[in-house]
């Protein structure tokens, strides 16, 4: 029977306790409306609808911080027979959660509310309140996701195919001067902070300095879904199955306030004559075509516009949310359907999101394919198909979050007075999850093949290489031949590394060989991969 190491075992408690105390707040007892924020928090909502609740909070980070000492204090009671290295890990990651916690400003919290009503036949009116009072924003939940409201402007970036889509704020510079503060190891008092290491290790890769690229940010961040139903592409399951799905593209928008991430990307993408670039004065962009088996149109694109920089799963898309933006042509806000849908929502704010019910019926689509045919369900991963069954349900969402003086405040249009819950920036997540569980199995096997092909054509390259190089200097069958010997006799002069592997010329008469640094396809890292040998089984 396989066993779990000690240390993986200890992680997975840590993590799953760490979870389940976190979720869990337990209701609030002992509270009369004179205690609470009752009021100031339901002034904010609509009364008389199909749901309203209220939640005091006045406890909320007492009660945390107690189940953080507990937690700690029980899982180190737990197991006592811990290295002391893992008990050390235990200690550290308390320390930090408790600084996060103590930095967070959850302390000023004092209520929390929600309500929803039907205003017509299946529109509801969601509203949620997030209320601290007139207090100082001392915490970084007060601080870190938006300080003030503003044009949502990658709302207005977004073409009519967008089928979800969220914004947020988030500034990344006073996040990391808060992980700075993160107190040291008491017991390693003369260690490298984790924090100088990690500052260190950025620049050699960036060759540029952290603080300069959290410097050029500017703290608003979207993540974007887009599909269309007027192209659809084949996706192989296996050599007999196989879904037939819309075109499907993605991109992440970030604003910034300068090209230094552009540039960083750059650099981390070196040098590649497969990249395709556009320089022009207010306009920059790089894209590498890959032509892989998943449900998207692989281009992969970085554009750089003054104020945005967008990465793309196509450099078409980034093309048309740059336009869009620049009001050369209309996009999805122009749209009759997103104006009936924004009606009484505000144009400003610190946080969106928004959600396509025509996503619902692609879900539905490809549950219908996979349930009319057993040999593709069967070919599906294990519990794939319910999770497709529970995004099936969704339906069209539009939310909008200010920041007022007292509270972070949200207003949105739903089909249902659950939308409230489960229409949420985590659902983008989920569907990206699934066309990645869907996908990513063939991508890495379409990958694995290029690696191993790559190989595969150094090591003619070498074979080439070493029998000019013995007919030359009169080398028979089982002389002994080096790399060095043989780069004279290369195109290039020298080969190009697909993956870490090291190149073994052999004597003449024998076949070269790779020892792989690492597993492609089936076969393993440390293993051999020769000119003969079958790309994939």
């Amino acid at each position: 029977m396989n066993q779990s190491h000690p240390s993986l075992v200890y992680k997975r408690i840590i993590s799953g306790i760490l979870i389940f105390s976190f979720i869990w707040l337990g209701p609030v007892t002992g509270l009369n409306a004179a205690q609470t924020s009752f009021a100031e928090v339901t002034a904010y909502l609509d009364a008389g609808g199909d749901s309203y609740q209220y939640q005091s909070m006045r406890f909320l980070y007492g009660r945390l911080d107690k189940g953080l000492n507990q937690l700690r204090d029980w899982v180190l009671n737990l197991a006592p027979m811990m290295q002391p290295k893992q008990r050390s890990s235990v200690e550290s990651v308390y320390r930090v959660l408790k600084h996060f916690l103590d930095a967070s400003g959850i302390e000023e919290l004092s209520g929390y509310g929600m309500s929803s009503i039907e205003k017509n036949p299946g529109f509801f009116m969601n509203k949620t309140v997030l209320y601290k009072g007139k207090s100082k924003d001392t915490g970084m939940l007060w601080s870190l996701f938006g300080k003030e409201n503003h044009a949502l402007n990658i709302l207005n970036m977004l073409p009519v195919n967008c089928m979800a889509a969220t914004s947020f704020e988030l500034n990344l510079k006073e996040f990391w001067s808060h992980l700075m503060t993160i107190p040291k190891d008491p017991n390693h008092p003369d260690s490298t902070p984790w924090q100088d290491v990690f500052v260190k290790k950025f620049m050699e890769v960036t060759q540029t300095p952290l603080e300069k690229v959290l410097d050029s940010l500017g703290n608003e961040y979207g993540f974007c879904l887009f599909m269309d139903d007027s192209q659809k592409r084949t996706l192989q399951i296996d050599p007999q199955n196989s879904l037939s799905l819309p075109d499907i593209a993605l991109a992440l928008m970030i604003k910034i306030k300068d090209d230094t991430l552009y540039q960083v990307i750059g650099t981390l993408l070196g040098p590649n004559p497969a990249i395709s670039e556009i320089d022009m004065p207010n306009f920059k962009m790089k894209s590498l075509a890959l032509p892989v088996p998943i449900p998207v149109k692989l281009v992969p694109s970085i554009a750089c516009c003054r104020d945005y920089l967008i990465l793309g799963t196509s450099d078409s898309l980034v093309q048309e949310l740059m336009n869009i933006h620049h009001k050369e042509s209309k996009g999805l806000v122009s749209s009759k359907d997103f104006i009936s849908l924004s009606e009484g929502i505000s144009s400003e704010g610190v946080h969106f999101y928004y959600l396509n019910s025509r996503l619902s019926g692609m879900v539905s689509d490809v549950l219908q394919q996979i349930s009319s045919n057993p040999k593709l369900s069967s070919a599906m991963p294990p519990g794939l198909t319910a999770r497709l069954a529970g995004l099936a349900n969704l339906g069209f969402s539009f939310t909008v979050s200010k920041r007022t003086e007292e509270a972070f405040a949200s207003t949105g249009w739903s089909d249902s007075s659950t939308g409230i819950f489960s229409m949420n920036p985590l659902m983008i997540t989920a569907v990206i999850g699934l066309l990645v569980a869907i996908g990513v199995p063939g991508f890495i096997k379409a990958r694995d093949k290029s690696r191993l092909r790559n190989i595969r054509s150094n090591l003619r390259t070498i074979q080439i290489a070493k029998e000019r190089w013995a007919a030359e200097n009169n080398k028979s069958t089982g002389d002994p031949v080096d790399l060095k010997d043989l780069s004279p006799y290369f195109p290039l002069k020298s080969l190009k590394n697909v993956s870490g592997e090291i190149y073994q010329p052999n004597p003449v008469g024998t076949e070269p060989c790779a020892m792989l640094s690492q597993k492609i396809g089936k076969h393993n890292a440390g293993s051999e991969f020769k000119l003969s040998d079958p790309l994939m089984d």
